[in-house]
């Protein structure tokens, strides 16, 4: 683990508990690292974490849990930003068996018992990332609130209505990683992808990484596994209008085509424009 701290990893979180430990402050770090369980990036050692912060007046774990669907392509749109990530199928599978991916918990009841390797659970706080968004203040508000600051409400107002680190459309993202057959995109593709995302079905338009009969089979997976979980996690279903990958037809990959090859062709000399009318059409 590396923050944007001197020393970064094990080395920083010392140098934090240290100089805050006899302040009279809240210290909140916030990571999704914290939750690591193997992989390249290792495993967090939650007893070795737990003491750095021994002298503190209290030690809190909150998490903020959310379908594993939508977990599961946050994290494919995490590593593509880096490199090439694994194809949506080989994701659920690779959840499905091993109830983690890329080295974090999907099956958050492996993430607890982690958890508990370090950290007593009755400062176990387990939220809904779900419920948490459907607050007029959201995410930053839910977590203000467990944190006990208290602002002013134009400033709460100020901060809560800033969006920052927001994921790209998926299925584009997926689209040009499947044309680039296994390397990284190169800008101009990804630029591509979002136009005839944006041409086909409207930049607003939600998509989903994986199909209908692999979101039926993440469900049939993880809602048993959530309803042992110590809080309510509820199934979040993607909307009524959302694009599923199985939903992308000839008509998208034509667009897709199509915007390669003009930016292949670069700009053209000679300009058709076309003009309908009641008598025919001109151009």
């Amino acid at each position: 683990m590396a923050y944007f701290i001197p020393d970064g990893g094990i080395a920083g979180i010392r140098s934090l508990a240290q100089t805050w430990r006899e302040a009279d402050v809240t210290l909140f770090l916030s990571s999704e690292e914290f939750s690591r369980g193997g992989g390249p990036g290792g495993r967090v050692d939650m007893a070795l974490l737990h003491s750095i912060f021994d002298g503190f007046e209290a030690v809190q774990v909150l998490c903020l849990l959310r379908s594993q669907w939508q977990f599961l392509q946050s994290v494919y749109l995490e590593i593509s930003r880096s490199r090439p990530p694994p194809p949506p199928l080989a994701l659920l599978e690779t959840a499905l068996t091993h109830g983690m991916v890329d080295g974090l918990w999907c099956d958050y009841n492996g993430l607890i018992d982690d958890l508990k390797t370090g950290f007593d659970p009755k400062n176990f706080c387990m939220m809904s990332f779900d419920r948490a968004m459907l607050r007029p203040d959201g995410i930053i508000g839910a977590v203000l609130d467990f944190l006990g600051v208290a602002l002013l409400p134009e400033d709460r107002q100020r901060i809560t209505a800033y969006r920052a680190n927001r994921s790209p459309q998926p299925l584009s993202t997926w689209a040009s990683f499947a044309v680039a057959g296994g390397q990284m995109p190169s800008d101009a593709l990804q630029a591509a992808a979002r136009t005839a995302w944006d041409l086909e079905f409207g930049p607003e338009r939600k998509g989903c990484l994986f199909t209908r009969r692999e979101l039926d089979v993440l469900r049939l997976r993880f809602v048993p596994a959530n309803a042992r979980l110590p809080c309510a996690l509820p199934w979040r279903a993607p909307g009524t209008d959302t694009i599923f990958r199985d939903d992308l037809s000839a008509d998208f990959w034509t667009r897709l085509a199509r915007r390669i090859y003009f930016d292949q062709a670069g700009p053209s000399p000679l300009r058709t424009s076309v003009n309908t009318t009641k008598e025919g059409v001109t151009g």
